[in-house]
């Protein structure tokens, strides 16, 4: 090996063995020393260094994230979630209900917020067909994992590679000349992962339906203490032509919910306690909840729950502005002996209180007719000014922030999902230049009111969009520096000393990009691995489409730890798992994907077209 491919390859291992300690360092922080150490040594000039900060690929995953944003502010994945799920009668069927639609939906969106916004569901659907969450919450990640191969844009590792042999086709090499193929059409661009990864998909469900009662652990959830939790009562009332008007407390899914309970029902001048889980919701109900502090910022983003007061409708600003605020009045507070109603705090401070929290219980009251009291700890529903304006004003002790408290917008939603469906059109079709279509559907969201500037902006996760731009650059350093052209070699006189064929190279490749993802992130991995495989193929003089086909599915498999996945991470800790409950699952998972990719791919694309 050249000297440069040396200083790459010790790059590369300083980088692994940084992304290895993600506590101490971000992986963005660890990619960039990197990428600078290997301009530091000339080996990548500053023009290859930078390249891919500006990347078609780069740019797509940047717009993507303002689209997936969207769908998850307007409740466009609840919408279609909360329908499928039903009432199964068994752990296979409560499995097979989750993991499909997630899988479908993740082909199409970000796997992180559909998680996100599953989370609260599963837990409290498995509360009620008494299933451990530990049997859904893992499967739940999975699937989002195995539904992402579905389309190029279904997982960022995905539109990478997709993208960088796009763009490796403006200057083909000899080889493929000879072989008579050309570039990936747009319906290949698109779909073309989808003839390994539905079949993948498909067979991960059922190996996990399958095995499931024997590798997947019975855990509880790390449980939170209770004491200095916070309790409020809050009134919601049903809202005009809402879905759950004329179905039970239990088919609404408003029974058995975690850290909040239905204490009441108001109907008309009848307050009915103890309501049964066969109680049937009426319009105009106002349905009286009891809990801490995220239960009701989860029960405010509820479809079809409003809460019940008027003065809502009169604080000024937009609705993306809203947030629920925590304020504990002081003692020298002029809203002390007042009630609520009498004090005009919605005139005053631009705000609505909802409910009032004394002396470590939640006060059972009409919310107009509470006397205010100094300590009383107040949750407040206002616009984002309320904070910069009272958080050091005299009549509060403390003013705090209750974090991703915004109202879902769900009248957008079926608007998010129809610019999402001409998105995937548009990308289908080519009509558009792929980086256009998706930024013009972001620009879209935010016009339509979908999502607002700010939060659109703050979407955007500058952090994975370092990481994939300093991967480039290392990339970059693998192919000119040589590396890619010794690593391919060795992969290649492996394979011929083994007699292991077309097919036992295409497994091997899957392998290493597999292992890779699990140490240097599936976006590093997938620009480090791309120009190894590419490599490989040349040598044996092959299609290059079966590599980078089985490449994608490999990049994205990420089964075997907890810190491989973002939303291996978010099921972790509310499934109650231990480490290695995951490579007891995700490595016979990973084996089996491996065959199926390494087996489906050479079928769909063949070695020799």
């Amino acid at each position: 090996m050249t000297i440069d491919a040396w200083i790459t390859l010790f790059a590369i291992v300083v980088v692994i063995g940084g992304l290895t300690h993600k506590k101490n360092y971000g992986p963005d922080l660890v990619m960039s020393t990197g990428l600078v150490f290997l301009m530091i040594f000339r080996v990548v000039s500053f023009e290859e260094a930078t390249a891919g900060f500006a990347s078609r690929p780069l740019l797509m995953i940047a717009g993507l994230f303002v689209v997936a944003a969207a769908l998850h502010e307007t409740g466009g994945i609840e919408l279609i979630g909360k329908k499928l799920l039903g009432k199964p009668e068994s752990l296979p069927g409560a499995q097979a209900r989750m993991m499909v639609p997630v899988a479908v939906m993740s082909a199409f969106m970000n796997t992180t917020p559909i998680v996100a916004m599953y989370l609260p569901m599963i837990k409290n659907w498995a509360t009620r067909l008494n299933i451990p969450p530990s049997k859904l919450f893992m499967p739940l990640s999975f699937a989002g994992i195995l539904g992402g191969q579905g389309t190029m844009i279904g997982t960022g590792s995905n539109l990478i590679i997709m993208g960088l042999f796009i763009g490796w086709w403006d200057k083909p090499h000899a080889w493929v000349q000879d072989l008579n193929i050309g570039p990936p059409s747009n319906v290949v661009s698109m779909w073309g992962s989808a003839w390994i990864g539905i079949p993948v998909a498909i067979a991960g469900i059922l190996f996990i339906i399958l095995t499931a009662k024997w590798l997947l652990p019975n855990r509880e959830a790390l449980q939170s203490k209770r004491s200095g939790i916070r309790d409020y009562e809050i009134k919601m009332s049903i809202e005009k032509g809402a879905s759950i008007v004329g179905k039970t407390i239990v088919g609404a899914d408003l029974r058995n919910l975690p850290g909040v309970y239905l204490n009441a029902i108001i109907r008309g001048k009848t307050y009915m306690e103890a309501v049964g889980p066969d109680e049937v919701l009426q319009q105009n109900d106002q349905l009286v909840f009891v809990g801490d502090v995220s239960a009701i910022v989860y029960i405010r983003k509820t479809r079809g729950l409003i809460p019940a007061t008027d003065a809502l409708e009169h604080i000024q600003g937009k609705i993306f502005s809203r947030k629920m605020i925590e304020a504990v009045i002081s003692g020298n507070s002029h809203l002390a002996g007042q009630t609520i109603k009498d004090s005009q705090f919605r005139t005053m401070y631009n705000a609505a209180i909802l409910a009032v929290h004394r002396n470590g219980h939640h006060i059972e009251r009409k919310i107009g007719d509470i006397t205010l009291q100094p300590g009383d700890t107040l949750l407040i529903e206002s616009s984002d000014d309320f904070l910069l304006r009272w958080r050091n004003s005299a009549d509060f002790y403390l003013v705090s922030e209750i974090k991703n408290s915004m109202p879902k917008l769900h009248d957008k939603a079926f608007k998010s999902l129809g610019i999402l469906a001409l998105l995937v059109f548009l990308l289908t079709t080519g009509y558009v230049d792929r980086v256009a279509a998706i930024w013009g559907c972001g620009l879209l969201m935010i016009a339509m009111r979908c999502i607002s500037g700010p939060l659109a902006k703050k979407a955007i996760n500058l952090q994975v969009l370092i990481v994939i731009g300093a991967a480039m650059g290392i990339g970059s350093a693998v192919q000119t520096s040589g590396l890619a052209n010794t690593a391919s070699s060795a992969l290649l006189n492996f394979a011929n000393e083994s007699n292991i064929g077309n097919y036992g190279t295409l497994f091997l490749v899957f392998l290493m990009t597999s292992i890779a993802a699990q140490l240097m992130t599936n976006y590093g991995a997938a620009v480090i691995m791309f120009p190894i495989v590419m490599g490989a193929a040349e040598g044996i003089g092959v299609s290059p489409y079966p590599f980078v086909f089985t490449m994608m599915a490999a990049a994205g498999c990420n089964f075997l730890t907890p810190i491989s996945y973002q939303t291996n991470l978010m099921v972790y800790g509310p499934g109650g798992y231990k480490f290695m409950d995951f490579p007891r699952l995700g490595l016979p998972l990973t084996v089996l994907v491996a065959i199926l990719a390494t087996f489906i791919a050479p079928q769909v694309f063949p070695f020799i077209p």
